[in-house]
């Protein structure tokens, strides 16, 4: 075969090897950059995704505290303005503990009625066989004075209402008085069957019973909104 003949078949051989060679090297680039690609797009969601995400719990985050202070701001001017409620209620209790003070200190004879009244309140109450009195130390002599006749009123009051014939033994205690913190208003304290039956007719207890009693109408007047 003529050389040259052979050298153009080489060359041309050459020629065709090469590209191919370029076309497969092409394909592979393509491919490559399509992989990139799609590489880097989905890390670049997922990257975005990410950002959102941690963007939106933060958001969540801030609207969650802000309800939290809102609500703890609300919660403290509840708080507050029922505190101030309260004082103002309590301010009336001993308002009205010293205007019941006053009345008792001021009107002896009307002070002596109410004890003998609260006497058979609590007589007709325990309807009991025997009964022990007690009063503040000083109400002693009013209690004296006026037992006998509660006792007798009593009795004819069970009779007029009832027909019955109740007789009770009342007994009156002038050494075991009632301290201070029991009964610092006046009144009286009913006990019977070794002190396991009590009757409070106290002034102190009165006002504390009407007090409770009270509080809603007090609030519905003076705090409509609370």
């Amino acid at each position: 075969m003529d050389r040259s003949l052979a050298d153009s078949r080489i060359r041309k051989m050459k020629e065709i090897i090469l590209e191919e060679a370029h076309d497969k090297a092409k394909k592979v680039r393509e491919q490559t950059a399509s992989q990139f690609n799609i590489e880097k797009n989905k890390i670049l969601n997922q990257q975005k995704d990410k950002v959102n995400q941690e963007y939106k719990n933060k958001l969540e985050q801030y609207s969650v505290q802000k309800k939290i202070e809102k609500s703890t701001k609300q919660n403290a001017i509840r708080i507050n303005k029922m505190n101030a409620r309260q004082d103002v209620i309590l301010k009336i209790k001993d308002d009205s503990k010293d205007s019941l003070k006053q009345r008792v200190q001021g009107d002896k004879n009307h002070y002596k009625g109410m004890l003998k009244k609260l006497i058979v309140q609590g007589l007709i109450k325990m309807m009991e066989k025997s009964i022990l009195i007690r009063c503040r130390a000083e109400d002693n002599d009013v209690i004296k004075s006026v037992l006998d006749e509660a006792t007798t009123e009593f009795s004819k009051l069970i009779k007029d209402e009832c027909n019955v014939d109740f007789k009770t033994k009342v007994e009156f205690d002038e050494y075991n008085t009632l301290p201070d913190n029991v009964c610092s208003l006046g009144g009286v304290i009913l006990s019977a069957q070794g002190g396991s039956i009590l009757c409070n007719n106290t002034l102190d207890a009165r006002l504390n019973l009407c007090y409770a009693d009270s509080i809603p109408d007090i609030r519905n007047a003076l705090f409509p909104d609370l």
